[in-house]
């Protein structure tokens, strides 16, 4: 199982938290705010650019399954390893991992060894306020993590665009530092009740504006029927498009405004900016999720990602 939840399960979960926090933290109104497209004069190649439908071709298939082409080779490299250390500095030395992430201070991975598969998934809910360290805690989890170098490098570098775009809307300051969880153990947790923790998702609702939990359920039930197709049971495939479906409507709402050249609406730090001016920063969360890799509850100064084990 790729999530600690029956599918089902934790679909419904979702779909509960996300339809109280709209009610609970936006204002639903059924008319649109006034646009003043006049006052603002935005390129031609630019508006193409935003007026575009986010592409859903096999994006189900892409939530939570990196391409790991390099898994065969990455194991038989830390073969008989029993220290995750030595099987991190071994894949280095192979090539399979780039040098700078032998020991690179803005990529950390929980430490949690010797630890039962209960303890350690208990310990795993309490991230990112668990012991780190600059390599994985097991062997094996150092071989799916080299298996997928560019994937992972591509996942960290939309996950710190994806911070520092929400940054002026008050995300903390601090999330350059990536920690790595497994997904599987975390349970996939997207929301969280820890004090000082941040929830990404929380943010789409805000920067979006005003908008009803039922365009987001139309989004979800538009992804699973157009990736009906996708080589997924349809259990998986309905969690698959209820998570990464509130984004993908994060997305289209955010080219519509820019197209439309809306602004900011007040009560908002941004308030009056054009949007069209602003960093987007749920394009870079769908290339994350692309990769294969997800978004996590996060603090203490890091960016937490998750990674599926299986």
């Amino acid at each position: 199982m790729w999530c600690r939840y029956p599918a089902p399960i934790q679909a419904t979960i979702q779909a509960v938290v996300f339809r109280a926090r709209a009610r609970r933290n936006l204002r639903v109104s059924e008319e649109a705010r006034p646009i003043k497209a006049i006052e603002h004069r935005l390129s031609r190649d630019r508006r193409r650019a935003y007026a575009r439908r986010v592409p859903t071709a096999s994006l189900l298939d892409c939530v939570l399954r990196p391409s790991r082409a390099g898994l065969e080779a990455a194991r038989a490299a830390v073969a008989g390893y029993t220290d995750p250390r030595a099987a991190w500095d071994a894949l280095c030395a192979r090539g399979l991992i780039p040098a700078a992430w032998r020991d690179d201070p803005r990529r950390r991975f929980p430490w949690l060894p010797g630890l039962t598969t209960e303890e350690r998934t208990q310990r795993l809910r309490r991230a990112p306020f668990v012991p780190q360290a600059r390599c994985p805690d097991d062997v094996a989890t150092c071989a799916l993590l080299a298996a997928d170098v560019e994937g992972i490098e591509r996942a960290e570098a939309s996950g710190r665009a994806f911070a520092a775009a929400l940054r002026p809307w008050g995300t903390p300051a601090a999330a350059d530092t990536v920690l790595w969880v497994p997904a599987s153990d975390y349970g996939y947790q997207i929301h969280d009740t820890k004090p000082d923790v941040w929830e990404p998702d929380g943010f789409i609702f805000r920067v979006v504006g005003e908008t009803r939990w039922e365009e987001v359920e139309r989004v979800i039930d538009r992804l699973a029927a157009e990736d009906s197709g996708a080589s997924m049971d349809p259990a998986r495939r309905a969690l698959a498009a209820n998570l990464i479906g509130p984004w993908v409507f994060a997305e289209e709402c955010w080219a519509e405004a820019v197209r439309m050249w809306r602004r900011v609406p007040s009560g908002e730090k941004l308030e009056g900016r054009y949007y069209a001016d602003l960093p987007d920063p749920f394009a870079r969360a769908l290339e994350l999720f692309v990769a294969g890799y997800g978004l996590l509850p996060s603090g203490d100064g890091a960016l937490v990602l998750g990674y599926p084990v299986d």
